[in-house]
């Protein structure tokens, strides 16, 4: 399983960036607008998420912490809510962290096209939407 170790929200040149880093190799990445509401994996309870539009952001297999036997080691020890900045990208939450299905949604000002990058040398996949 790869382990998500860190996550930023920048802007710079016209662009907004989400990046996620991971220590290892890279998951899979499924990135997609999605209606509201959306729900927390495992609980089913509903996750509230500013902005206008959703942007589900799921990786496969991945996880915020290593296993080992009954041993369990956070490897992301930021923020479930991660705010963001002040343009397109409102907020991006963690919605779920379970069975190797680790989810997050960004909450947008508007449903806006964007691309995911993926930079195996520097183990980070970044999802880049234009500034708000």
């Amino acid at each position: 399983m790869v382990a998500h170790t860190a996550l930023s929200v920048t802007s710079s040149g016209g662009e907004e960036r989400i990046a996620f880093e991971f220590d290892g190799s890279l998951p899979g990445v499924v990135v997609e607008h999605v209606d509201p509401p959306v729900y927390e994996a495992g609980s089913g309870d509903a996750v509230a998420v500013e902005g206008e539009a959703l942007l589900s952001i799921r990786f496969e297999p991945a996880s915020s912490a290593r296993v080992d036997g009954e041993d369990v080691t956070r490897t992301y020890a930021g923020s479930e809510r991660v705010a963001g900045t002040g343009g397109t990208v409102a907020e991006v939450v963690r919605t779920g962290d379970f069975e190797a299905l680790y989810e997050w949604v960004a909450g947008l000002a508007a449903g806006v096209p964007f691309r995911v990058d993926v930079d195996e040398a520097s183990g980070s996949i970044t999802v880049v939407v234009p500034a708000g």
